[in-house]
């Protein structure tokens, strides 16, 4: 045990000798250290929350979106040049008994302007049952209903943060005009939060959602980005998506839309999120080798 201590002794008094060099590979050791925590907590993090948001979905959940959206484990660029879809493939998919709930998606980004002040904003255009597929809840006043839908109703549901940022308050934003690009609208219910945004994820706390037949004032050639829809709980998905697909083969090609459980979104991006991982962790790794290297390299001289 004399010996023990003897040495941890004599190598606390070399290092005296040697303070900036045994300060500045012991800094990057920490650095180090405190990369690869961080970067795998921060992954993990985020890797949870996409999960619970898919989890949120419900396993009876599908997505149709134009061109082949995921290629081979991946996600294809075929889907960027995708065509839009239309009232008519809407309709279509409305005839389709399997599906219980159905909404066509689009969006528009401009400025909004408030009572307090002017933000840029992202506004989804949809049906009114949205709300119930993507298990959006009210906060405050209420959600914009079928008869907005058919009236062509200028209303919007707003998220919380771009609430509180525009008028203040929650509360204070409710029965509120706003006007975007133009188009003066107004905010019927907030929803509550959903506490997304991070690491470049959607913050749906910072739209606006209004009726997809109010949208077409942006977009006269009424065109729609995907449908969402829940399917009945009773079938299996296999056969419901043998179904829409069916559906979607009558006016397109196979190639020209994909139908995707959140499953296989949450399967790729899992996929995603596992390489970075290691990427960051190696790289952060690199740092703990050159820290230990140097500390090797003081020993060895000071022994020496």
């Amino acid at each position: 045990m004399t010996y023990f201590f003897f040495i941890i002794k004599s190598a606390l008094e070399d290092f005296r000798r040697s303070k900036m060099q045994t300060f500045l590979t012991s800094l990057g050791i920490l650095i180090g250290v405190f990369a690869v925590v961080t970067l795998t907590a921060m992954g993990l993090g985020l890797k949870k929350y996409i999960s619970d948001q898919f989890d949120a979905l419900g396993t009876n959940t599908l997505f149709v979106a134009p061109g082949k959206l995921l290629e081979s484990g991946g996600f294809g660029a075929s889907s960027l040049l995708g065509n839009r879809f239309d009232l008519k493939d809407f309709n279509r998919l409305k005839r389709v008994r399997s599906i219980t709930a159905i909404t066509p998606l689009s969006s528009k980004s401009g400025t909004a302007k408030g009572s307090k002040k002017s933000e840029f904003v992202t506004m989804f255009f949809s049906s009114e049952a949205f709300f119930n597929i993507s298990g959006f809840d009210i906060d405050k006043g209420r959600l914009f209903e079928k008869r907005d839908v058919g009236k062509r109703a200028k209303v919007v549901v707003a998220g919380p943060k771009i609430a509180e940022k525009l008028f203040g308050s929650i509360g204070e934003a409710i029965d509120k005009k706003v006007t975007i690009d133009g188009v003066t609208f107004t905010i019927v219910g907030v929803i509550k939060s959903k506490r997304g945004g991070g690491f470049g994820g959607p913050d749906y706390d910072s739209y606006f959602f209004g009726p997809y037949t109010t949208g077409f004032i942006f977009d006269p050639d009424k065109k729609f980005i995907r449908f969402a829809m829940k399917t009945d709980e009773n079938l299996p998905i296999a056969t419901v998506k043998e179904e829409v697909k069916s559906e979607m083969l009558k006016r397109y090609k196979d190639d020209q839309f994909s139908i995707i459980e959140p499953t296989e979104i949450l399967s790729v991006v899992n996929g995603i999120f596992g390489i970075l991982n290691l990427v960051l962790v190696a790289i952060a790794s690199i740092s703990l080798l050159v820290g230990g290297i140097g500390i090797m390299n003081i020993m060895y001289v000071t022994v020496s």
